[in-house]
């Protein structure tokens, strides 16, 4: 008989997680092979796909040049008339050999763009599926729906862009942390880390269990593969966009005047800048919610909320795999607000308790999906609120963020740990 009701209950659940799938899956599909982005409400840049034909025309220039690196003389397949893509690549040059080694063409664009969309909506189907598991699902699928449904979303599939499949890679790996399978987990997010570095944030996974051979085993392939990037990074660095439209980060208000006054392009200072009010106002965070449990309401939804992750090991994972790399994209710089695919598992995970265990939890997912909908379509003067709100809303993932992970599931509360 429980056999049965478990059946039951995984069906309902594949059932349930298959309708934001789908939306995802159907949607992007029909707008990229028929060009109806613009109908979707996604402006066309310089280029459809373009963030991917960045890849697959510099992929020509490898083939043609066995010696190429980042540091080659660029070369421009395409005309006068096209980008100087070599020259805008910014990526770890894995991802161009690889491209190369499979005889990928610009022509190819468009089918490696319904593979990521397919790989991301494989994705969006784990998301899901762990979310509505064991839990009420109305306030999981409504949430889900509207952070899939957002401008940010939309942009990265219509842009092609390898986020997602780093996205695609460290789902896989939460996946295998909900089934204790911490090794296969600490492989999948040190090659995420590898190919594009803010997924290093998910592996605060790793650190909850409290087991010291996941966290080898990610710290060895991480800084191997690191290792070999190293002559790439600061060209990496150079090359990479620190937008200050359409875009999120802690440097972005300082950006923004660093640009004012036309001073180097490349420097570090905006970033350094931004981090160090991220600390600031996270330690202002921590103070104010380090009171003596029951001092307050606040403190009151913190120690809720934390205990609730003690014994929800999904909530958690969700919140991990979304929270970890999303701040740490945050504190690297600007980042163009398609990098918010990573606000999709945290809502989900918060979603899990915001029902009826934590106001905190309801609070936090409802300001983090306004978030997605407050960016680049919306007018100016919005879009500078929603940056000023991030610059509270990130300290305060990235410190629930840090008190998920280093509580450990299952464990009995304190009174020395019912303070956050």
């Amino acid at each position: 008989m429980k056999e049965d009701v478990g059946r039951g209950s995984t069906s309902r659940s594949i059932a349930l997680a298959l309708i934001p799938t789908a939306m995802v899956g159907i949607t992007a599909t029909w707008a990229t092979i028929t060009d109806s982005w613009d109908f979707l409400g996604v402006p066309p840049g310089a280029d459809r796909i373009a963030d991917l034909r960045v890849i697959t025309v510099t992929a020509i220039c490898v083939r043609n040049d066995p010696n190429w690196s980042l540091a080659s003389i660029s070369c421009n397949p395409l005309g006068a008339t096209h980008y100087d893509y070599p020259a805008n690549y910014n990526y770890p040059s894995i991802w161009v050999r690889t491209f190369a080694a499979l005889g990928l063409t610009p022509s190819s664009t468009q089918a490696v763009a319904l593979l990521i969309i397919a790989l991301f909506t494989s994705a969006v189907f784990i998301v899901s599926f762990l979310s509505v598991r064991g839990t009420q699902p109305t306030v999981t699928l409504s949430a889900l729906c509207l952070a899939l449904a957002s401008p940010p979303i939309r942009l990265g599939l219509e842009r092609g862009n390898i986020d997602l499949i780093a996205f695609t890679i460290v789902v896989l790996a939460g996946l295998a942390s909900t089934q204790r399978r911490g090794t296969l987990a600490a492989i999948l997010l040190a090659v995420a880390s590898v190919a594009k570095f803010f997924p290093a944030g998910a592996s605060l996974l790793l650190i909850r269990d409290r087991k010291r051979r996941p966290l080898w085993v990610f710290s060895a392939v991480a800084i191997a593969g690191l290792a070999m990037e190293a002559s790439e990074l600061t060209l990496i660095g150079q090359r990479t966009p620190q937008p200050i439209g359409a875009a999120f980060g802690a440097s972005l208000f300082f950006q923004a005047a660093w640009n004012r006054f036309n001073l180097p392009y490349a420097s570090t200072a905006p970033r350094l800048l931004g981090a160090l009010a991220f600390f600031a106002v996270l330690a202002t965070l921590y103070a104010l919610w380090l009171q003596p449990a029951g001092s307050g309401r606040i403190q009151r939804s913190t120690s809720e909320l934390v205990d609730a992750f003690r014994t929800d090991r999904t909530a958690a994972t969700l919140v991990l795999m979304g929270g970890g790399p999303l701040i740490t994209s945050y504190l690297l710089g600007t980042n163009y607000d398609y990098r918010l695919v990573f606000a999709i598992p945290l809502v989900a995970g918060l979603s899990r308790l915001a029902l009826s265990r934590s106001s905190l939890a309801r609070g936090l997912m409802v300001v983090t999906l306004i978030q997605l909908w407050l960016t680049y379509r919306m007018p100016m003067w919005i879009q500078l609120a929603s940056d000023l709100v991030w610059l509270a809303l990130a300290p305060a993932i990235g410190l629930l963020v840090l008190r998920v992970a280093l509580t450990r599931a299952g464990e009995t509360p304190t009174s020395a740990e019912a303070t956050y």
